[in-house]
């Protein structure tokens, strides 16, 4: 965490538009150390519902990559809670961003969490290197 912390701080002071983060504890130390540095939860959360959602902007999160999984009417279903919830409360005054990838390959992982390409064929995905599953060596 220590190596983690440095990393933001020179992060922060460097003026990096945002931080794009899977790890919870990851926007919990964000938070420590600046309060509105911009962080934007990564489909790597596997954010799924509405409640995913809340979860992030509780976090300090100031935008969802919602996971690559999510049908249309998913995420139809996720921006329509949202408009609900804004309604409902007097502190909200507009939607909460939402991303999604519109293209590139859906695997065997949720969300791009997988390690398979990274373990057996030495290609990270969290890299832009994944090998597909087709492409990883056979054990």
């Amino acid at each position: 965490m220590a190596e983690a912390e440095e990393h933001l701080r020179a992060m922060i002071a460097a003026g990096v538009d945002a931080a794009i983060v899977q790890d919870v504890g990851i926007c919990r130390l964000i938070r420590q150390l600046s309060p509105d540095f911009p962080i934007h939860a990564s489909t790597q959360m596997t954010i799924t519902s509405a409640a995913g959602v809340e979860f992030a902007r509780q976090l300090g999160c100031h935008l969802v990559v919602l996971a690559r999984e999510c049908s249309i009417k998913e995420i139809e279903r996720i921006q329509a809670a949202q408009a609900g919830a804004n309604h409902q409360s007097s502190t909200t005054s507009h939607q909460f961003p939402l991303e999604v990838f519109v293209h590139g390959a859906l695997c065997v992982a949720y969300s791009g969490q997988c390690l398979t390409s990274e373990a057996l064929g030495g290609r990270s995905a969290n890299r832009g290197e994944c090998a597909q599953a087709a492409a990883c060596p056979t054990i």
